[in-house]
């Protein structure tokens, strides 16, 4: 057997690549709050409450299969629950993707009453959340037989409707697929088309615009590094506030902050005013620490 002298992955001389084609990452999609509530209210009664967990926590879709009921702690002021395991493609259970997903997460205070109805009458060793028949949630079977549905369904209008495909010479009309969605720009309807996991993303920018600092996001969400949290995430962070922006216009005019002690309080009071709103989804979770 020979070898080649030469690599085929390095650059050619006079290229400026190897010629390989570029890797573009995923652009996730982050659902507004009113967008949240339009793919909820389409959720069938199977997924409603596992889809209000997954934009109230951030949990992995692997981490809501696989949670069990005894790692639910819903007594005291603090409601928490603890990932330890996650429902593997395969069906099999396992230790949380990294150490750091091994975590708690404090809850909202929906997802706390809604987590104290879904655990009621169970065991300690009996899973959250089920599929229809009992079983553990089978990954595909979620996203083919409900999660792609209800997305379409959320992007359904209803006084714009998909119509029906006319076949052969026009004499026969097609069913409505239900994955069918309507084309018109109504504001009633889900533009996006999103991932499960993107509900994770939108649990973040959430966390975000309530004013959760970067270091304790990465801690709730289970990142192994804060670079990945910065790397997914830093672009949702505004760069910059009304005092700050006022401060450099206040230079701006003149070269000088003319009263300092003064800019400083517009600073504070500005800070004030603009306090983090907070998506009812993550309602009551808590100081951004």
């Amino acid at each position: 057997m020979r070898f080649r002298p030469d690599n085929p992955l390095d650059r050619q001389p006079g290229h400026r690549s190897n010629g390989l084609p570029k890797v573009y990452k995923y652009n996730a999609c982050f659902l507004s709050t009113e967008e949240a509530r339009l793919l909820v209210a389409a959720c069938p009664e199977a997924i409603r409450d596992l889809v209000r967990v997954a934009l109230g926590t951030g949990m992995r879709m692997g981490e809501i299969f696989g949670l069990r009921v005894g790692s639910v702690e819903l007594r005291g002021e603090r409601p928490v629950l603890y990932v330890e395991q996650t429902l593997r493609r395969g069906g099999t259970f396992a230790e949380p993707k990294s150490e750091r997903s091994r975590r708690s997460i404090l809850l909202p205070k929906t997802v706390a009453a809604l987590l104290a109805e879904r655990i009621k009458g169970k065991r300690r060793g009996d899973l959250v959340f089920t599929a229809p028949g009992g079983k553990p949630w089978d990954a595909n079977n979620f996203r083919s037989r409900y999660w792609d549905k209800a997305v379409a369904a959320a992007q359904r209008c209803a006084a714009h409707p998909p119509t029906p495909a006319k076949v052969g010479n026009g004499k026969r009309v097609r069913r409505v697929s239900d994955l069918a969605v309507s084309s018109c720009e109504c504001t009633t309807r889900l533009h996006q088309r999103p991932r499960f996991h993107d509900l994770r993303h939108s649990h973040v920018a959430y966390l975000i615009d309530a004013g959760w600092d970067f270091f304790v996001i990465q801690h709730h969400i289970g990142h192994a590094s804060i670079k990945t949290t910065f790397d997914v995430y830093g672009h949702r962070l505004t760069r910059g506030d009304k005092a700050r922006l006022k401060a450099l216009d206040e230079r701006l005019t003149d070269g000088t902050v003319t009263d300092m002690q003064s800019a400083k309080k517009d600073r504070k009071k500005a800070a004030k005013k603009s306090k983090g709103k907070i998506s009812p989804f993550i309602e009551g979770m808590g100081e951004a620490a």
